[in-house]
């Protein structure tokens, strides 16, 4: 009785921690990732920063101002979508995405990423950089 007291247990508190951290122990991929950029993008620009890498400078940098998105892609050109065009699998070093938006708004990026948690697939934008002149979208003033 005592064992299945303490599974019963263990079970309850995974199930806590699981819905506390918002599932997010089964972590995000790339495609997830790239989504849920493209909805903060096309909805409230000031969680966009929310799926840059945690760990770096940009992160802060950019933080909840929508300047520089603002600045790369006009709100005029909302709705954007976008195409992923980079063959599966995806390398976290550079996924290809054509962006289109109203009004000719929109282009090729290359998005680099990093995976914050090594084995659970938890990527974050490290980097958007303009084709074909790779040039980071980050490099502030």
């Amino acid at each position: 009785m005592r064992k299945r007291h303490w599974f019963f247990l263990v079970g309850l508190v995974v199930l806590v921690a699981w819905t506390i951290t918002g599932c997010s122990l089964l972590g995000v991929s790339i495609d997830q990732r790239v989504s849920m950029f493209f909805t903060d993008l096309n909805g409230d620009r000031t969680k966009v920063y929310q799926n840059l890498d945690p760990d770096s400078t940009i992160y802060t940098a950019v933080g909840q101002t929508t300047t520089i998105w603002d600045n790369n892609f006009e709100v005029a050109g909302e709705p954007y979508s976008y195409t992923i065009t980079s063959t599966a699998p995806y390398s976290a070093s550079g996924v290809n995405i054509t962006i289109s938006g109203q009004a000719g708004a929109g282009g090729t990026y290359k998005f680099v990423f990093v995976d914050r948690v090594s084995g659970f697939d938890n990527y974050y934008i490290s980097d958007i950089r303009s084709e074909p002149n790779d040039k980071s979208m980050f490099d502030l003033p």
